[in-house]
């Protein structure tokens, strides 16, 4: 297998340099070739593929009906599970009454095997794959150069691709840290134990271990599975209603308006919603099964609060990109949103609220300098709205935001949540669901559950200045015309 794997990853790079060098219009041919290599590859590989499928862009051109596979569909590894299942647990079959040895599903990570405890429960068990172990440290190093080389990692807005990776290579290893999802599934299962619409599994710690997973079975079908059903030309609400007897569109919205309430008010928040952990059961009721991404709630939750409300006016009809470039800086970049508080108390007469509010006015007026674009039009149509604030409003980082990684966390939980409800069926079906979803969460929020955010220390009057002049010195250099907009300077 190392060979076939080696071989895989040379020919993977003449490929790529090839097609590097005819430039962007083989972009089509890379991603098909990054997709079918990862598949075959495995691993951590199979895992950054499920990252690219939920972005249509990646698919688009090229993909046929099942690419969604990927989600559910991966190639077993021979495990010799009763010598596992004897380091890890050497009384197991005083616990267990039968335990199938063939797996019936395979992720990226993981194979999951059947079993039956001796009070009669069905259970799932978990078991991480050896060769993951084994080749992580290689694999990451691998897979940041073909990321660089396929040209993945091409500058996107205001993201330090550096950290991002980063925090890529922080979330494999928090997905092979059994421990610790043993911990985030109690903590999850604890917080849904109330919700009748949400079923999250019981979790045995005293039966699982740093390889294996023992929790309760649940039923349903899988997202992934609609996915699958979908690209073969069936229609997700009747494949739904004829496998389990719900409506999916209500079950769509749960998901999506839980997922938000729980950025939003709960103390974790679930990481990694993509479509093999969302199962769809009868009664309406949704069941989530994978913890192994746990990330902290954000600092400023109203900061949070505010950029999903710019979003519902999107949903509504009525963005302003004004409004919502304040939002993004706020919740983006505390620094300088400190900066622009503090020095707000200070300064007279120069006024940061001034400098606010046409920092609002110059987004808007670069909107619409773009807004008869096609691109942009689309964008708009499709409800990208980081896409069209990084490639229109915000081009080349022009306003000078850093994004901060706690911020980019509960981002990238809250956007998966949408694109995974947008790849089902279509447009004009999911845009009220992701509409519902946001107006129910904020109101939730609204209501007096959103708690009281943690802020850090704000900094000193001298540091705040000193912060805000070097930042309208970067914009100085790099849009003398937003300088002066901003500053109100136009025409002196």
């Amino acid at each position: 297998m190392k060979g076939s794997r080696l071989r895989l990853l040379v020919k993977l790079s003449w490929q790529l340099l090839k097609l590097r060098l005819a430039g962007n219009s083989r972009k089509h041919e890379t991603n098909r070739l990054l997709f079918h290599t990862f598949q075959r590859l495995g691993g951590i590989y199979i895992k950054f593929l499920q990252i690219l499928v939920l972005d249509a862009d990646f698919l688009k051109g090229w993909a046929g009906p099942n690419e969604y596979d990927v989600f559910e569909t991966v190639e077993f590894e021979d495990i010799d599970l009763p010598e596992l299942l004897d380091e890890e647990l050497p009384d197991y079959e005083k616990h267990f009454l039968t335990i199938n040895l063939h797996p019936f599903a395979s992720g990226s990570f993981a194979q999951v095997y059947s079993g039956r405890l001796r009070d009669g429960t069905e259970v799932v068990l978990k078991v991480l794959r050896p060769s993951l172990v084994k080749n992580l440290k290689s694999d990451l190093r691998t897979l940041s150069w073909i990321v660089r080389m396929s040209g993945l990692a091409g500058k996107r807005g205001p993201l330090n691709l550096r950290e991002l990776y980063k925090q890529f290579i922080a979330t494999v290893r928090e997905e092979t840290n059994y421990p610790r999802e043993i911990k985030n599934a109690a903590w999850f299962h604890n917080y849904f134990l109330s919700n009748e619409s949400v079923v999250v599994p019981q979790t045995y710690a005293e039966l699982s271990g740093n390889r294996i997973i023992v929790q309760e079975r649940v039923g349903g079908i899988s997202l992934a599975e609609v996915f699958q059903a979908q690209a073969m030309g069936e229609e997700p609400s009747l494949f739904v209603y004829e496998k389990v007897g719900s409506n999916i569109w209500t079950q769509l919205e749960i998901f999506g308006t839980e997922l938000l309430i729980g950025i939003l008010t709960a103390d974790f928040v679930i990481g990694d919603p993509h479509p093999g952990n969302v199962k769809l059961l009868s009664d309406n009721k949704i069941g989530l099964i994978d913890f192994g991404i746990a990330a902290a709630a954000p600092v400023n939750r109203h900061a949070f609060l505010n950029l999903l409300r710019e979003y519902e006016k999107l949903y509504a009809g009525s963005f302003d990109p004004g409004t919502f470039t304040i939002a993004a800086l706020q919740f983006f970049d505390r620094e300088l949103s400190q900066a622009l508080s503090v020095a707000g108390r200070v300064l007279t007469p120069w006024e940061p609220q001034t400098l606010i509010r046409k920092i609002g006015e110059a987004a808007r007026k670069a909107l619409d300098e773009v807004k008869l674009n096609p691109q942009v039009t689309n964008l708009l149509d499709q409800k990208l709205l980081l896409r069209l604030f990084n490639q229109s409003i915000n081009d080349k980082n022009r306003f000078g935001i850093t994004i901060n990684l706690d911020a980019a966390d509960m981002l990238k939980s809250a956007g998966t949540c949408i694109k995974v409800i947008r790849a089902v069926g279509t447009h004009e079906q999911t845009t009220p669901v992701v509409y519902h979803s946001l107006h129910r969460a904020i109101a939730t929020a609204e209501s007096g559950r959103l708690p009281e955010s943690d802020t850090d220390p704000e900094p000193r009057p001298e540091y705040a200045l000193e912060f805000l002049s070097s930042w309208l010195a970067g914009i100085a250099d790099s849009d003398p015309f937003l300088y002066r907009q901003i500053t109100g300077t136009m025409g002196s």
